[in-house]
């Protein structure tokens, strides 16, 4: 039992130490403390789209998702012709009034509100299965006052035309178009003015292999960010010239940041967002938000995503404002929001409890995550601040270098560290005596046994949130002699004596059937008082030769789906 939970904890608590180095390696200072404000905007149970920040005044379009399988639901919504609403929200009073309706909002991929409050609606849709993109301009009471076909003036304005792949509205009253040559095959970035004319346009180096929109630096000099092996760099569009400009490589010298992009990284990949005052552009890394100076090649952590109230990799975007704000899309556990980040200026100064993990892009992660920020949000007294060591090429040996350096969390996600080894070294509280003076987190909380299963010489190093019990099930008219338990070696035996082509599991390979008889119970082969290991006995050999008559891959029998039906019929 034991050794199943340690493969499965959850959470451990440590003693109160020192603290840790920072988040995800990152050791700048914060001097302040940033908060996601959430809109509560009056939208029922339909979706948010197309957000848009003008002063104020948060504009969204409205638009019903039901679930993927209620036919019935799509179907009403086909017949109601995909209508949506367009939305102002105001966030001094909280009002959320909806403007006016709008027929296949789906086709709306972005919005843009003009200083003349003209409402510009960016539209793809399909005509003869052709993609067709087209700006529409409409007063706030709803009225049309403009339709162009940005499809047209593209073929118009390019040598042999183009197709647009993807359409931006930037702040800077701009229309970007990421657009394909159809003679040359290049990638070409087209700009047009709001009211839909073609502008200039830049072809792309051929190493840029793809675009996330357009971004404007502190000096407002459009750019692009040009992946690369290089690392993370942006490259300036002169559309003056047609041509592309100067490529800035973001330094980080001293590996502190975790840059991704789309094409060279995997998980949640690093964006370049508008830059203003000293930025020239914010980016974001996988833990939270930084800016980056030009100038002096600076790059400074502004916050992290989860201490200010957002689970990072449900981060959708983000929109810097020029007062220092950030506009963010996020998915909050539930259904996508909308908000403000901002700097928390005033405010009682919380006690910091630092949690660690080694990595939280796992499910029992991100599920901390959530917890953190619940906690975070209901205590006024304590904050707990998570620190990640998913930014080193091996989180353990980070993680065992603070523990040598005395940076110790007060608590500990402990999947994938080896408990026992710290445990002898005095590094965890026991936590007995806290749990006994609980009212609700005690030994009555545990489902019966497992709270002395996980205990230590009757000491409490760790609790845990949940846990699984593996067992090994097989016909009982089979069984009788082991009804009173069996061991993995009486098992061995047991197969054995099966007709030939029978079955372990459902995926016999060696690998496999190693990682289920061998890996959970490597601890009965070794004493860690003495530092004696017994791997070179007749037990370990038999069960290592065992896993090894088993194939190194399932390419020599069929893949069998129906489990239940082959286990009834003692094919399994």
């Amino acid at each position: 039992m034991k050794k199943i939970m340690l493969a499965i904890l959850l959470v451990l608590c440590v003693g109160v130490m020192t603290a840790c180095s920072g988040n995800s390696g990152n050791t700048d200072a914060k001097a302040s403390e940033y908060i996601f404000k959430k809109f509560e905007l009056d939208k029922g149970k339909d979706i948010a789209r197309c957000p848009f920040l003008n002063g104020n005044d948060f504009y969204y379009i409205s638009y019903p998702d039901p679930d993927e399988n209620d036919d019935a639901a799509w179907e009403e919504l086909k017949e109601n012709e995909y209508k949506g609403s367009v939305h102002r929200y105001k966030i001094d009073s909280g009002e959320d009034a909806v403007l006016f309706e709008i027929k296949n909002a789906s086709d709306i991929e972005s919005l843009y509100v003009t200083e003349q409050n003209q409402i510009k609606l960016l539209c793809r849709y399909y005509n003869e299965d052709a993609g067709v993109h087209a700006l529409c301009t409409r007063t706030q009471d709803g009225a049309e006052i403009g339709l162009v076909s940005l499809t047209d003036n593209v073929n118009a304005a390019l040598d042999g035309g183009g197709t647009i792949e993807e359409a931006y509205l930037e702040r800077d009253g701009q229309i970007y178009l990421s657009c394909v040559g159809l003679e040359s095959g290049k990638k070409i970035i087209v700009r047009c003015d709001m009211e839909g004319n073609v502008t200039g346009s830049v072809k792309l180096d051929d190493y840029i292999e793809y675009i996330d929109g357009v971004f404007l630096d502190n000096e407002k000099r459009p750019a692009v960010e040009a992946n690369s092996d290089e690392g993370l760099t942006y490259m300036y569009l002169d559309f003056e010239k047609g041509e592309c400009g100067e490529t800035v490589a973001i330094q980080d010298e001293e590996n502190k940041y975790k840059f991704s992009s789309k094409i060279h990284g995997g998980g949640l990949w690093s964006k370049i967002y508008d830059g203003h005052g000293n930025a020239a552009c914010y980016v974001r890394d996988i833990a939270g938000l930084c800016s980056y100076n030009a100038a002096e090649q600076k790059i400074t952590y502004l916050f992290d995503w989860l201490n200010s109230g957002i689970v990072g990799n449900n981060v959708y975007d983000i929109m810097p404002l020029e007062d220092g704000r950030f506009l963010c899309e996020c998915f909050d556990g539930i259904e996508m929001a909308y908000g403000i980040i901002e700097e928390l200026k005033d405010g009682k100064k919380r006690k910091i409890i630092k949690c660690a993990i080694l990595d939280t892009e796992n499910d029992c992660g991100h599920t901390l995550q959530y917890d953190i920020i619940h906690y975070n949000n209901i205590n006024a007294d304590y904050k707990v601040e998570l620190i990640s060591y998913e930014n080193s090429s091996n989180p353990i040996d980070a993680f065992a270098k603070d523990v040598i350096a005395g940076n110790v969390p007060d608590v500990l996600d402990i999947s994938g560290v080896d408990v026992e080894s710290y445990i002898r070294q005095g590094f965890f509280e026991d936590l007995a005596p806290y749990m006994e003076n609980d009212g609700e987190f005690g030994r009555d909380y545990y489902v019966d046994g497992l709270y002395d299963a996980i205990a230590e010489d009757g000491k409490q190093y760790y609790a845990v949130k949940s846990f699984r019990l593996d067992t090994i099930a097989a016909r009982a008219s089979d069984t009788e002699k082991y009804k009173d338990g069996w061991t993995i070696y009486d098992l061995i035996d047991y197969y054995n004596a099966k007709p030939e082509g029978t079955l372990l599991y459902d995926y016999d390979t060696n690998r496999e059937i190693f990682k289920r008889l061998a890996a959970p119970f490597v601890d009965d082969y070794i004493d860690r008082d003495t530092g004696h290991v017994s791997f070179d006995s007749d037990e370990f050999r038999v069960l290592v030769e065992f896993c090894n008559s088993f194939p190194q891959s399932n390419e020599l029998w069929s893949d069998y789906n129906d489990v239940k039906k082959m286990f009834s019929e003692g094919k399994i």
